[in-house]
């Protein structure tokens, strides 16, 4: 049975049938929630089960330098660590890089105190661009 749009049946003139009421309200309902089949609504969306599913790994595995956990492993709650390595040129660059270059580098810098075992962590920047790590706890 064809279900047609409410305002099909008043413009004729027409009631529509309980069960074409309720067939019509079925089918918005399906396209309000997103159940159903892909057909039922206009996003496609349907409900799979779990051993359906597929995903994929997210972005690239994380480069950890072991010296470098090592390292940070050795520092007592207080201690303050100056990494070189992750000197930024502040002068050569521009002020966005700069920016974008001292969240990368944080970024890292706390994964590696968190693989030693750092549980809360402290970067602040020298004016030259070198990284100074606290571990807090």
């Amino acid at each position: 049975m064809t279900v047609l749009p409410i305002e099909w049946y008043h413009a004729k003139g027409m009631r529509e049938t309980s069960s074409q009421k309720n067939q019509r309200k079925k089918k918005e309902m399906a396209t309000k929630t997103g159940s159903g089949t892909p057909e039922e609504n206009e996003f496609g969306f349907e409900f799979i089960e779990e051993s359906e599913m597929e995903s994929v790994k997210r972005g690239r595995k994380a480069q950890v330098i072991p010296e470098m956990v090592a390292f940070f492993a050795k520092a007592k709650v207080g201690q303050i660590v100056k990494v070189n390595y992750f000197a930024i040129d502040t002068e050569s660059v521009s002020a966005e890089d700069v920016k974008t270059a001292k969240a990368k580098n944080a970024a890292t810098i706390r994964s590696h105190a968190k693989a030693s075992g750092w549980s809360k962590v402290q970067i602040s920047w020298s004016p030259k661009g070198v990284p100074q790590v606290k571990r807090i706890a």
